[in-house]
Formats: structure tokens, C-alpha cells, sequence
């Protein structure tokens, strides 16, 4: 029986089964089938490249919309045979590179590209600036700086050859001269003549004909990394030069392009003739490239998810290394309008501008029409750039032709006896009732009430709002041996100090809210230097410490281009900067001019040229408070309500590390006992801690109740899960002892720690010589006496400290040990003065003692 008389006149599953057996022996690739040679010497395929020349830049760089005129075509015949085929799985699979060389047609082009001039994007500028938006300030402005200098333009001018094939970029030729690994040219096919686009293996079709030509593997992947979702990641398909025999109108074929990094589908559009053949029609549906919004499979497209483009575009910056290339049809055919009235000179028709395969459903495609096909599909994809304002700031943004009470502790402290109630208060039935028709009345009774409560009238409102002043000491750690630490060795420090300041505190402001039972207040601090407390003098004394504007800027490098790190370290190695400053001890504490700032202040004015540790903070305050007065509930005295309007913080990763807890430290409830945790809301750390008790101390003849931050405070997530809230992002965890307030800090690199690496894992401890912790000098701590709840007397130390990055591109930090690098810490200490103690002493003889707590000494 005859194939043609079987497919005339037999119908059934024995006669469908031998044809397809019969058209699968010629369509599998092996060295003896007819298709294997088509396969592996395709015939030439012609490509056409077409440019938007824009004619109107500088009405789109003051604000205005942009002109493109089309010219070309500028075709090139292309040559793509298959190299080092091999065989491979007893001949399931065939591994093969396919490399593609370009000649230059003239009789099918209009213009020459040796000749033609166009003005398009300055691509590799772009590129850099599409990085910058994500960046600090200062790092924008250093690049920007730069770039400047170079008279570098948004839109550049050169020959169409130029553009396509490679042209000696000024951006790139600066990068050359300092790495020469980064080729100073640029072209859009600059290096790909004569190259392939990975290595493939594909299914011969042995095993299912359905398979055949099918991609097993691209670079050794089954599926990309790139996207958000599993189904975006699949390579699917052929590479679009060979289908199955046997294509029905209601399949999807699949084809993986590489230059858009993703696999497509095609849908069958309608029968057409060939040349006297009859054929099927396959295009890419609209679906193909729509807007998640109506296409919720393209999700897996958008990096970062939820960062999605409009219908008819695809971003590519994910597999072209960060660069802000879209693809989309030609003049944006079946996009969103808006990106193609978003620019003059664009219309799009689908006679023109579709995508299209016609196929013959018996057989396979012939290779010239599959060339055709890959041409159009792979190699005319149209480049944009999204543009927005930045370096031009007027420009139109386009896709250019682009966080509560402890509930165990408060319902034991409501079951005090009916003498504590009487003590501090309770709220009366019988006043209650006389209350609203005379004001004057207090629904409250209490031995104690009101005086605890923050009022104008109470006892304490007068030192709550002109607190004593306390003394803050200043430790610094000078580095020893800079040159040592440079070459890869270990840093040695020698502790300076102390530089001993009176600090003024008080409360201005104050405003009462919601009928006294909160109230508002600033607290600015004023630092006096106080000689007789010190040990040297801050003008004279020199330390030699980090370069924190410089580390700070050189931390955020190590996530950026290639391009943008060498740009930085150009810009910086000039200015002569090194990563350690030396400087008078007043300056790195009150500030000095630093060489970098005032570089960038020369182009943004609004950048201070100045750096110190506390620059601008003397007759500051950190933040604008709102307190329970106690009026209500006295478990709730001096409690935080809000911090600048915040009722939780942002910053963290979880709620309950976000959450504003406890008191600002100067003041405490009544009625303290030993098992519960006191909480602070700690600015300088960027979060709320807590203390428990440590023992009972006396302090100027008055018993009280020390308490302590605990060692889980700081401790890792390992050892304490609570903690992993402070990872930010979350799971990038440091160790025990050290937290890192970048996130409050605009980015710098900064860690918090208790001096000398108190508490903290050994490994901070062991990185730098000079480095002695102990308990004595180095613990926070409270002194409370717990009928009244007033601090006795205090002690807050915490360290500033520095993490210290080797940074590609920067050779000055090639060879350090990368640590967390201690500057400074603080000894801030208060006591009651004496007689502030006697008043408390007659206070407390004079009123009935409750004596639950306090052990016999």
C-alpha cells in the first residue's frame, strides 16, 4: 500500500500509525536521513535591521515628546551552519553550536550603514543611569559628577555600522584604562559575528517523533533561573528552525528564544498557500506578551515580582545583566497605546510588523523558510530603553524605540492587695459619680495618686521636665597599624579617652492631649566639655579611625554593575582618599570638612560638605515623643504612645520587632518587682530592648533593684528565633553581641554592639587586638528603686562599629580581612544628687512600706 493511496482512500488507526511511521523515519536526525544535511547546512537567511533615528532630542530632553523617523532596511545574509554535532544517548540526542556569520547586502538595503547617520540612546550611558535611582544620594551624585566630565549625552550620533558592529565608546574607554579587562567598544552585534548563542541539545526525534528537534538542554540548563515562576523558567520547543510532522490547527507550538530569554508560543491564524502550497499560519496570540492583569501567567515574568510592564513589552534586564533593554514587536504592534503614542513617528500595522510562521502540517518546515523564521523571531526583537529622569531631569519617563503589655505581668500586678490600690490609686465608684457635676472632683483616690502621674501639679513633673544633667564619656579605638590591616593582617587598637561632656537634657514643647492622659515633649541635648572628667583634649588629641563617608559609599558597591563600581573607584582613587583618616578627636566627634563631601557639595549644594560623629546634634533631639502620663492606669507612667507619629516602626521584618515598647529610659512605673522585664525604646539602636533583674544594690542609702539588658538581647537568631526580626533583609543575620541599624541609618554600614564586643560572640572579639571586654566597664544598667519605680542612678554604653567589605574594583581594600571594625563607644552615667536621695530617703520612711520585694541585705 502506498503512503498516497492510504491517505486517499484508508481511514483508521493502522493507516494513521504507518504514516506517521513513514514521515517520522524522514524527519529524524540522523546522519542518514534526508533532513539531516538541510539541518545541518541551512540555507542562507536574510535579516534586516531598521532604526529609529530621533529628530527631535532636544525638545524631549526639555520635557517634550519625542520624534523618531524609521530608515533602513540595512540587510545582512546570514549563515548558520551547525558545528561540532555529536551524537549522544544511542542517537536520542545531538549536542551541536550554531554559529551565524553576517554579510552586508547592498541590492536589498536602502542606505549604507558605513554611510547612514543615526541619532539613538546612548545605550551604555543608560545603562549606568537605570542603576542609579536604587542608590544614595551620594553615590548618584559621584557618578553623575563624573559622567559630567566626560560631556557624555543622553543620545549619542553615529553611523549605523558604528551602532550595530562597534564603535570605541569615551564611557567605556575611561573604565579600559583603569581595568582592562572591559573592552572599550560597544555595538549592538559588537562580537557576535561569527559566534552562537549557546550550546544546545536537541531531541532527534528517535524515541517520539513529537520530539523531534525539541531542546533538551541550553547550556546545560532544562530550565532558566531568571523569572519568578517555575513556568516562566521552562525552556519549551525547538529552536523554531524544525517542528514534528503531523501540526494540527488546534496545537501551540513552542519555540525557547534566546535573545528573549523565554520560551513563546504560537497559535494557529489561518490556512495560506506558499508558492502553490497549502500551509498554516502560526503567530504569537497578543496573549504572548499582555499585561498580567489580563494575562496572570506572564507574572513569572516580572523581576522582582509584581514589578510588571504593560501589555506588548518584555523587560530582559534580568539575562542582560541589569541593563534596561525591553523587547516588544516592531513600532510596539499589539503593545499597550501608550507606549506608542508615547512617541511620534510610530505605526504600527500588522502586515508589517507580525511575527508569522507558515507551515506545511504533513512535513516539516524546509530550513529556508525556518531560517526566515528565526530571523524574525530571534534576531529582529525590538531594542528599547526605559528611560527616566535623572542625570535629565526633564525627560519624559518612556520605553524609548526602554509591632503591649506582658499579660502574665499585668495580671499579677492587678491582684496586689487592696493597701497597694490604696497606695497608688484606684478609681472611686462613689467620686465617680460626683465627677461630672464637679469637674474639680477626681474620680481617682490614691495615698500616692497624682504623685507619680505626670502632671504640672504632680511632684515629678518638675524634674520629668528639667531633668539633673548627666555626663557622657567618649572612648575612641586608634588605630595602631593601618599599613598591617591593608596588607591582610590584624588590626590593633589602643582605647583614647575619656572626653567627658555634661549633657543638658530637657523637656520643651510639653502639651497635655486627650484630657492629661498623655503628653507631647521634645527633649533636646546640649554637650558641654568638661576638662577636669576628661582624659585629654579633644582638639589636641589626634585618632586615627575608619573613613566612614568613604566606607559608607564603598558598602553599597559590591551589589552594583561592574561599570558603576570601577566609575567610583576612578572618581575616588583621584581625590586620594584612603579607608583610614586621621583626625583630631574634636573633629571626628563635632565634624570636620571632608574632601569627599565637599566634592559632591560642589555639584549639589544641599550635600554638607561636613562629617562628624555627632555634626548637628548638639541642641538636638531625637525625635518627637508623646508619653502616658499614668492618669488612666500608672502601670502605663511614661510609656511611649508614639515616636514621630509612630505607633511601630518600619524598618524590621517582623511586627514584634517593629513595635515602640516600654518607657525612653528616665522614668519607670511604680510598684517594680523582680520578675518582670523593663522595656526601653532605645533611638540610638533603632529599636525597643528590655532589662531583667540582676540583684539588689544600694545606692546613696536607698535600696534598689539593678537591672540589666540580658545576653539574649543581642543574641544571634540561632540562639534566640525573636531576634531574626532584626535581619534585614530578612535571614542576612549577624552574629551574637552586634546589631546592624543600616535600615535607620539612609544605608551606611553601621553595627551597634556594648563596648569592647561585651556579650558578643568571641570571633568580633578576636578580630582586632586591643579589644578586652568585661562586665565592670562595659555593662548597661539600671538602678531602680522599685516602690517608686525612679532610676537611682544609670548607665548606657553602646559601641559605634564599622563593617569593613573587600570591594571588587577597588584596590585598596583587596587585601583586608573583612570585619566588623569598632570606632567609638559611649559611658553615658547618672546618679540622684544628694538631694534629690534625701527626699527620696524621707519619702519612702514617711510612707507605708509594702515589703513583698525587698530582701533582707
Amino acid at each position: 500500500m502506498t503512503r498516497k493511496s492510504c491517505a486517499i482512500y484508508t481511514t483508521g488507526f493502522v493507516c494513521a500509525h504507518l504514516l506517521i511511521v513513514g514521515i517520522a523515519m524522514e524527519v529524524t536526525l540522523t546522519e542518514k536521513s534526508q533532513v539531516y544535511e538541510s539541518w545541518k547546512n541551512p540555507p542562507p537567511s536574510y535579516l534586516e535591521y531598521y532604526f529609529f533615528n530621533v529628530t527631535n532630542p532636544e525638545v524631549f530632553m526639555a520635557g517634550g515628546k519625542a520624534s523618531v523617523k524609521q530608515i533602513g532596511p540595512y540587510t545582512y545574509r546570514v549563515h548558520r551552519p551547525r558545528e561540532n554535532v555529536t551524537f549522544l544517548e544511542n542517537g536520542t540526542k545531538v549536542y551541536a553550536l550554531n554559529p551565524k556569520t553576517f554579510v552586508f547586502v547592498p541590492e536589498k538595503s536602502v542606505g549604507d550603514p558605513q554611510v547612514d547617520i543615526v541619532r539613538t540612546v546612548n545605550i551604555p550611558l543608560v545603562t549606568i543611569m537605570n542603576e542609579l535611582p536604587s542608590y544614595s544620594f551620594f553615590l548618584r551624585t559621584i557618578v553623575s559628577m563624573y559622567i559630567n566630565s566626560l560631556g557624555i549625552e543622553l543620545f549619542m550620533t553615529r553611523t549605523v555600522h558604528e551602532v550595530l558592529w562597534g564603535f570605541e565608546d569615551p564611557l567605556l574607554t575611561k573604565l579600559h584604562s583603569m581595568k582592562p579587562e572591559v573592552d572599550e567598544y560597544f555595538g549592538l552585534m559588537w562580537k557576535k559575528n561569527g559566534t552562537h548563542e549557546g550550546e544546545f541539545v536537541f531531541h532527534t526525534g528517535e524515541q517520539n517523533y513529537l520530539d523531534y528537534g525539541k531542546i533538551d538542554t541550553w547550556n546545560g540548563m532544562r530550565e532558566m533561573s531568571w523569572w519568578s515562576s517555575n513556568q516562566s523558567n521552562m525552556i519549551n520547543g525547538t529552536d523554531g528552525t524544525v517542528f514534528h510532522p503531523l501540526i494540527n490547527r488546534d496545537e501551540l507550538l513552542y519555540i525557547f528564544v534566546a535573545d528573549l530569554c523565554r520560551s513563546i508560543h504560537l497559535a494557529y491564524v489561518e490556512d495560506v498557500e506558499v508558492k502553490g502550497i497549502q500551509a498554516y499560519r502560526f503567530a504569537p496570540p497578543s496573549d504572548v506578551l499582555m499585561s498580567p492583569k489580563n494575562n496572570p501567567t506572564n507574572a513569572g515574568f516580572c523581576v522582582p515580582a509584581g514589578d510588571c510592564l504593560g501589555t506588548g513589552v518584555l523587560k530582559v534586564s534580568v539575562c542582560r545583566e541589569g541593563a534596561p533593554i525591553v523587547v516588544s514587536s516592531p513600532h510596539f504592534y499589539q503593545a499597550d497605546p501608550a507606549y506608542i503614542n508615547a512617541i511620534d513617528g510610530l505605526n504600527p500595522k500588522k502586515e508589517e510588523h507580525e511575527s508569522y510562521l507558515d507551515l506545511q502540517p504533513m512535513a516539516t518546515i524546509d530550513d529556508e523558510s525556518a531560517a526566515q523564521m528565526r530571523s524574525l523571531l530571534l534576531n529582529t526583537p525590538q531594542y528599547n530603553r526605559s528611560l527616566k529622569p535623572n542625570k535629565k531631569k526633564n525627560i519624559t519617563e518612556t520605553i524609548f524605540p526602554i509591632m503591649s503589655v506582658n499579660e502574665a505581668i499585668m495580671n499579677k500586678l492587678n491582684s496586689y492587695s487592696f493597701f497597694l490600690r490604696t497606695l497608688w490609686g484606684f478609681k472611686d465608684p462613689l467620686l465617680t459619680k460626683v465627677h461630672p457635676t464637679k469637674p474639680e472632683v477626681d474620680e481617682y483616690f490614691g495615698l500616692m495618686w497624682k504623685e507619680v502621674t505626670l502632671t504640672e501639679k504632680s511632684q515629678v513633673y518638675e524634674s520629668w521636665k528639667n531633668p539633673p544633667p548627666s555626663y557622657l564619656e567618649y572612648y575612641f579605638f586608634n588605630v595602631t597599624n593601618p599599613e598591617v590591616f591593608m596588607a591582610g593582617g590584624k588590626a590593633s587598637v589602643k582605647q583614647i579617652g575619656p572626653y567627658t561632656y555634661r549633657v543638658h537634657s530637657s523637656r520643651e514643647n510639653v502639651t497635655f492631649l486627650e484630657n492629661g492622659t498623655k503628653v507631647y515633649a521634645l527633649n533636646p541635648k546640649t554637650f558641654v566639655f568638661v576638662p577636669e572628667k576628661s582624659i585629654g583634649d579633644p582638639q589636641v588629641d589626634i585618632v586615627r579611625t575608619v573613613n566612614i563617608p568613604f566606607v559608607t559609599i564603598m558598602n553599597e558597591l559590591p551589589s552594583y554593575s561592574f561599570f558603576l563600581r570601577t566609575i567610583v573607584s576612578m572618581y575616588i582613587n583621584s581625590l586620594g582618599i584612603e579607608l583610614f583618616m586621621t583626625r583630631t578627636v574634636h573633629e571626628v566627634l563635632w565634624g570636620f570638612e571632608d574632601p569627599l563631601l565637599t566634592k559632591l557639595h560642589s555639584m549639589k549644594p544641599e550635600v554638607d560638605e561636613y562629617f562628624g560623629l555627632m555634626w548637628k546634634k548638639n541642641g538636638t533631639h531625637e525625635g518627637e515623643f508623646v508619653f502616658h502620663t499614668g492618669e488612666q492606669n500608672y502601670l502605663d507612667y511614661g510609656k511611649i504612645d508614639t515616636w514621630n507619629g509612630m505607633r511601630e516602626m518600619s524598618w524590621w521584618s517582623s511586627n514584634q520587632s517593629n513595635m515602640i515598647n516600654g518607657t525612653d529610659g528616665t522614668v519607670f512605673h511604680p510598684l517594680i518587682n523582680r520578675d518582670e522585664l523593663l522595656y526601653i525604646f532605645a533611638a540610638d539602636f533603632c529599636r525597643s530592648i528590655h532589662l531583667a533583674y540582676v540583684e539588689d544594690v544600694e545606692v546613696k542609702g536607698i535600696q534598689a533593684y539593678r537591672f540589666a539588658p540580658p545576653s539574649d538581647v543581642l543574641m544571634s537568631p540561632k540562639n534566640n528565633p525573636t531576634n531574626a526580626g532584626f535581619c534585614v533583609p530578612a535571614g542576612d543575620c549577624l552574629g551574637t553581641g552586634v546589631h546592624k541599624v543600616s535600615v535607620c541609618r539612609e544605608g551606611a554600614p553601621i553595627v551597634v554592639s556594648f563596648p569592647h564586643f561585651y556579650q558578643a560572640d568571641p570571633a568580633y572579639i578576636n578580630a582586632i587586638d586591643g579589644l578586652n571586654p568585661n562586665k565592670e566597664e562595659h555593662e548597661t544598667y539600671l538602678d531602680l528603686q522599685p516602690t517608686t519605680g525612679v532610676p537611682i542612678r544609670a548607665c548606657k554604653r553602646a559601641q559605634l562599629n564599622m563593617i569593613l567589605k573587600r570591594v571588587p574594583g577597588f584596590p585598596k581594600t583587596k587585601n583586608i580581612t573583612e570585619t566588623i571594625f569598632p570606632i567609638m563607644f559611649i559611658n553615658e552615667m547618672a546618679t540622684t544628687d544628694d538631694e534629690s536621695a534625701a527626699q527620696m530617703r524621707s519619702l519612702l520612711l514617711n510612707t507605708p512600706q509594702q515589703n513583698r520585694n525587698i530582701k533582707p541585705k
